[in-house]
C-alpha cells in the first residue's frame, strides 16, 4: 500500500516483486489496494453511522479544533472516470487540535486525522465529523476553525455556531491581488491585515 501511494500499480508489483521474491502483478497489486480501501471505508462508515445515532465520543479532549479543507483533481482511469471529463475531485480534510515542536524550529500537527474521498460533498462532510467524533469528543470543543480555499462544498460542511471560517493564507493573498489593482493599497492592506485591523 505504501508503495502504490508513491508508484504506479505497474512497479509498485515490480518493486515488491524484487523486494521479496513473491510474484505480483500489477493487477494483483491494483487488487490489495481495492481491498484495503473497501476496509478503510467499512470502518469509517461504522464512525459515521454511530455519530447519527448519537453513541460515538472519542477520548481526546480539545477546547479548539483546527481544520484545514481543499480538493485536488485526479486524473482517473478505467470505470471510475467521468462520462465527461478525465478528472475527478478528490476532497481532502484534515483536523488537529495544535502543534507540537518536534525539531529546533520544525512544528508537526498535533492529534492530526485525515480524511479524504471522492463522494459528494454531503456524503463527505458526514464521514469526516464521524471520524472527528471518533478521536475527539466534540462535546468539549468550543471553537472550530475551519481553513480552506472558498470553494462552497468546504462551507457547506458548517452547521454549528462554534465553527468560524477563514480563507487560507494564500487564498486570501490571491484574492486581495486579483481585486485589488493598486500595488500601494494592496500593500497597505495587507499590513493591516498583518496587524489584525479588520474594520480599517
Amino acid at each position: 500500500a505504501e508503495n502504490a501511494c508513491i508508484s504506479s500499480y505497474r512497479n509498485t508489483a515490480k518493486n515488491i516483486t524484487e523486494l521479496t521474491g513473491q510474484s505480483i502483478s500489477h493487477g494483483g497489486a491494483w487488487d490489495i489496494i481495492q481491498s484495503l480501501g473497501e476496509t478503510i471505508k467499512k470502518e469509517e462508515d461504522k464512525y459515521t453511522k454511530l455519530l447519527e445515532e448519537e453513541q460515538i465520543t472519542g477520548t481526546k479532549e480539545a477546547k479548539i479544533l483546527f481544520e484545514e479543507a481543499d480538493g485536488v483533481y485526479i486524473n482517473i482511469q478505467g470505470k471510475d472516470r467521468p462520462k465527461k471529463a478525465k478528472k475527478l475531485e478528490m476532497k481532502v480534510a484534515v483536523a488537529y487540535d495544535g502543534w507540537v515542536e518536534n525539531r529546533k524550529g520544525r512544528y508537526e500537527l498535533r492529534n492530526k486525522i485525515a480524511v479524504a474521498g471522492f463522494e459528494k460533498a454531503r456524503d463527505f462532510q458526514k464521514r469526516k465529523e464521524g471520524i472527528i467524533a471518533s478521536k475527539y469528543n466534540i462535546d468539549e470543543v468550543e471553537l472550530r476553525i475551519l481553513n480552506g480555499d472558498g470553494a462552497p462544498w468546504i462551507k457547506s460542511g458548517i452547521t454549528d455556531d462554534i465553527t468560524h471560517y477563514q480563507l487560507d493564507q494564500f487564498h486570501l493573498q490571491k484574492e486581495i491581488t486579483k481585486k485589488v489593482k493598486n500595488k500601494k493599497q494592496r500593500r497597505h492592506i495587507q499590513e493591516l491585515l498583518k496587524e489584525n485591523k479588520i474594520e480599517e
